[in-house]
């Protein structure tokens, strides 16, 4: 899809080839804060939304069994798979997700499998697998690092972080042009328990816990609303969400999780952090299962170890103040539907400009491409003429007229062997002559015999969800299927424009149609 669609994302980022990966497990930076920050490392301490991930991936070293430990203190905790953007930190971007063979352990993948291919198999790979496609069809979150807002003084900031909701064309778009210079998190989508969606917000301290719960308005199947309507809880508008009453229970478990926080970052700095208060949110799953998301501000206190300042760790960096959550400015959600927005070609899998897709192609220039693609080079005299490289464009000396039968009867002459008659098509479809034997193979027997008639293209499979060699030989013969568009990029259509008729035969295939053709859907990737 994209030129470098294979390529760690750390060298997309940081624009270097080859960024060692010395330090970045737990078990080689136990005194650091950070998780593993390289030596050498003149990047200031800021407080990120997914500096706690970093703490949290973090486990003892066992010298006796040389190999990472556990604290027992992170059993019950899960989250989604979450991707931390830094601009100029050269260990990030970084890639934490739950294991499944060791329950409450966050890893971290290598940074050469953090990938665009990678992400977008992970995102989109259980939503796929769903039997509905996703009723919502959001796939990924992103929530960006808070900006100072201008209107508030120094001593009472706040700022702002932006949520954005991400469908599969949005995550494409967002890996190839917007993840180089993005500060914040990538989060995989988690379906909520019920059909609307629900977060909470979470505030801890050392003897209190206050959680709040918002709900969607909308239900995520209503598509007749933008993404963002349905999706929206603390960065939307009041009148989208209601508030919740949240149960004992999940008060407790998030209660007891923060407070296993504490205790886990207090262990793996050897007790020279101490977490105060934490703000974080948190999401029930479809399953029941509360999931961490993200920590959106919190405040620790760092002592100074008894060995001096060289043993000394880097404090925690802190932010007394949960940001305001909003959307993106240019989010309209009376206009939706006429904001232009990228566009993914079904042909090249090419992430597109509003400018650059506004091209369409027509089924009978796919099915020609793909005739001449899987003709052979080489072909006999009587084997219906055409030049030997076999990528000329059908000519009308081949089509017959047309009759009053139907054209979507099938033909009566199609199980007589050698050679039946040539099928009788309107003239408005313009399908050329089928290859000798009906479009058989060698054997007869109806299979594929490497000529361009006896195969589907892989498109049309697509678009169509046909599978059938019959049925795709009946639609070859009428006007409406062949002549139906598909919305492509501009490099495409101009390949492909060697098979398209001209202006004039185009105008009186529009004349027969009525003076339209239909649009095809092309569906959800």
């Amino acid at each position: 899809m994209v030129d470098r669609w294979d390529e760690p994302l750390h060298l997309r980022c940081q624009g270097i080839v080859g960024v060692a990966d010395e330090g970045l497990d737990g078990s080689e930076s136990q005194g650091g804060v950070q998780g593993g920050q390289k030596k050498g490392a003149t990047l200031a301490e800021e407080f990120s939304i997914g500096s706690i991930l970093a703490l949290l991936h973090m486990q003892p070293f066992d010298a006796h069994h040389k190999q990472r430990g556990n604290t027992g203190l992170l059993r019950e905790l899960v989250i989604p798979d979450t991707i931390h953007f830094r601009s100029g930190d050269p260990n990030l971007p970084c890639w934490y997700f739950c294991s499944k063979a060791d329950p409450g352990t966050i890893k971290r993948k290598n940074a050469c499998n953090v990938t665009p291919h990678n992400i977008v198999d992970a995102f989109t790979r259980k939503r796929k697998r769903s039997v509905n496609k996703g009723l919502s069809g959001i796939v990924a979150v992103l929530i960006g690092d808070a900006r100072p807002n201008p209107g508030i003084t120094e001593e009472d900031e706040v700022g702002e972080a932006r949520v954005e909701y991400l469908d599969e064309v949005g995550l494409r778009y967002f890996l190839d042009r917007r993840v180089a210079d993005y500060n914040g998190l990538l989060q995989q989508w988690v379906d909520p328990k019920g059909n609307h969606n629900s977060m909470m917000h979470a505030v801890w301290a050392q003897s209190v816990c206050q959680v709040t719960c918002k709900t969607n308005t909308r239900a995520l199947s209503d598509r007749r609303v933008c993404m963002y309507e349905r999706a929206v809880t603390f960065e939307g508008a009041e009148s989208l969400t209601n508030r919740d009453p949240v149960s004992a229970q999940t008060q407790q478990v998030i209660e007891l999780q923060c407070g296993n926080f504490a205790k886990h970052i207090a262990r793996m700095t050897g007790g020279r952090s101490r977490l105060n208060t934490m703000s974080s949110y948190w999401k029930v799953r479809s399953d029941g299962r509360v999931l961490f998301l993200w920590c959106s501000a919190l405040s620790a206190t760092s002592s100074k170890p008894a060995g001096g300042a060289k043993d000394q760790a880097p404090p925690l960096p802190s932010r007394p103040f949960s940001p305001v959550l909003s959307v993106p400015i240019e989010v309209d959600t009376q206009r939706e539907g006429e904001r232009a927005r990228p566009y993914v070609c079904p042909v090249s899998n090419q992430v597109c400009a509003e400018a650059d897709s506004r091209c369409y192609i027509t089924y009978k220039m796919i099915v020609a491409e793909h005739d001449a693609a899987s003709r052979p080079r080489e072909r006999s005299p009587g084997g219906g003429g055409g030049s030997p490289g076999g990528a000329k464009r059908p000519s009308s000396a081949g089509f017959r007229p047309s009759s009053g039968r139907n054209p979507r009867q099938p033909d009566p002459f199609a199980g007589q062997q050698p050679h039946p008659p040539h099928q009788q098509r309107p003239s408005s479809a313009r399908a050329a002559r089928p290859a000798p034997g009906g479009g058989r193979g060698a054997g007869g027997d109806g299979q594929d015999g490497g000529g361009g008639r006896g195969s589907i293209p892989p498109l049309i499979r697509q678009l169509e969800r046909v599978n059938d060699e019959g049925l795709y030989q009946r639609l070859l013969c009428d006007a409406t299927f062949l002549y139906k568009r598909v919305r492509v990029s501009r490099d495409v259509a101009e390949r492909l424009a060697a098979y398209g008729d001209t202006a004039k035969e185009l105008d009186q295939q529009l004349l027969l149609l009525g003076g339209g053709r239909e649009v095809a859907q092309v569906p959800n990737l």
